[in-house]
């Protein structure tokens, strides 16, 4: 649960930098790229292993984690092609798909205990 609730704030503080415009970075960064490949590789790993899941809660969990990832890390991606006043919205956008996956997971989670 403690994982979820990471994730649930993490996303409230995207979508609230993505809506105030605030946000310190260059999307156009190689690092940034990086680490967008990295979370959509991330999440094609957690989808692929979700089959090998014992139980259909708990690779429904495995494949929302897998597919936010995924989702995420296109998103972050996506930022290198699009103009500086996009990034607010997909950084809002960011931060939806994590709060939504935080909270579905934590759903999940608390109906399989």
């Amino acid at each position: 649960m403690l994982n979820e609730l990471i994730f649930v704030l993490l996303g409230g503080l995207l979508l609230w930098l993505g809506l105030a415009y605030h946000f310190f970075f260059d999307p156009r960064r190689p690092a940034w790229i990086v680490v967008g490949a990295l979370l959509v590789i991330w999440g094609v790993g957690n989808c692929w292993r979700a089959s090998s899941t014992v139980g259909p809660s708990l690779r429904a969990i495995a494949r929302i984690r897998g597919v936010s990832l995924i989702l995420v890390g296109a998103l972050m991606i996506s930022l290198v092609w699009l103009e500086l006043r996009w990034t607010g919205a997909a950084l809002a956008a960011v931060g939806g798909i994590l709060i939504v996956r935080g909270l579905a997971s934590a759903a999940l989670s608390l109906r399989t205990t």
